[in-house]
C-alpha cells in the first residue's frame, strides 16, 4: 500500500480520516484502534467463533435437501 498522507477533518462532532481504498477496507467494517505514543493503528475486528455461528445461522435455509445414492468404496488392502 505505501505511504499516504492524509488530512484530519471534522465530521459531527467526531475527528475523521479518510482511507484510501487501497486499505482494504469497505464502509461499515467495524476496526479496532490502538494508541501507542502517536503511533494510531486501525485492525478490522475478528469475529469470535460464536459470532460467526450467529452470522451462519441468518443464512438461508433450503427447502429440501437432495439425498445421494450410496457410493461402493472398494477394501483396500496392505494398509
Amino acid at each position: 500500500m505505501g505511504v499516504h498522507r492524509t488530512r484530519t477533518f471534522m465530521n459531527g462532532n467526531s475527528l475523521a480520516v479518510r482511507l484510501p481504498k487501497s486499505a482494504g477496507l469497505s464502509a461499515g467494517t467495524e476496526v479496532e484502534m490502538t494508541v501507542e505514543g502517536s503511533v494510531v493503528t486501525l485492525r478490522p475486528v475478528r469475529l469470535t467463533p460464536a459470532q460467526l455461528m450467529e452470522l451462519l445461522d441468518t443464512l438461508p435455509s433450503p427447502d429440501s435437501v437432495q439425498e445421494r445414492l450410496p457410493v461402493d468404496i472398494p477394501e483396500r488392502e496392505g494398509l
